[in-house]
């Protein structure tokens, strides 16, 4: 094989490394989730979307994808990024991170501390919820009274059962 030759195969299997495309429908119910991707010239995959330790998603239909094939075989796709740029955060601080769906829930962490937001409830499921710091309620809705035991309030008072009364 001539040289030419062999550096065109060479720069052949490097343009064949890597495709963009968009998410047509995802697997999830087994130990790897698995991508079907439309890719650019209408070229079809079915590819494996390694996820970090500790994290999950499942992508929407549409979403963009990066897709790498291993030595440039096509037959051999991995998802290297998905990304959607339709529900993306696009306000944080330089060095902020942020998780978030589509839904309109999402978690900040930036400067100025962390933040969670969702549009409809937030439940909180453990046997014990330990607050430590100043607890502050804030919102609509009635005055109701928050006890908590074995405090007096700012006056040096004892409350309802020797409990403070703390306004939310």
């Amino acid at each position: 094989m001539s040289k030419t030759r062999q550096n065109q195969t060479g720069s052949d299997r490097i343009n064949q490394m890597l495709a963009r495309g968009t998410v047509k429908s995802v697997r999830d119910e087994n130990g790897m989730q698995m991508i079907t991707a439309e890719l650019l010239h209408d070229e079809e995959v079915e590819a494996e979307n390694f996820q970090l330790t500790g994290f999950s998603g499942v992508p929407l239909e549409g979403a963009e994808v990066l897709i790498g094939f291993l030595g440039g075989n096509r037959s051999n796709p991995i998802v290297i990024a998905v990304g959607d740029r339709t529900y993306r955060l696009q306000v944080l601080d330089d060095g902020g991170v942020a998780m978030f769906d589509h839904r309109g829930n999402k978690v900040v962490l930036n400067e100025q501390g962390t933040t969670v937001e969702s549009p409809t409830e937030i439940v909180i499921q453990s046997p014990e919820i330990i607050f430590e710091g100043n607890l502050r309620l804030s919102g609509r809705g009635s005055s109701k009274r928050i006890h908590r035991v074995g405090d007096t309030d700012s006056d040096g008072d004892a409350a309802v059962n020797g409990a403070p009364t703390v306004f939310a």
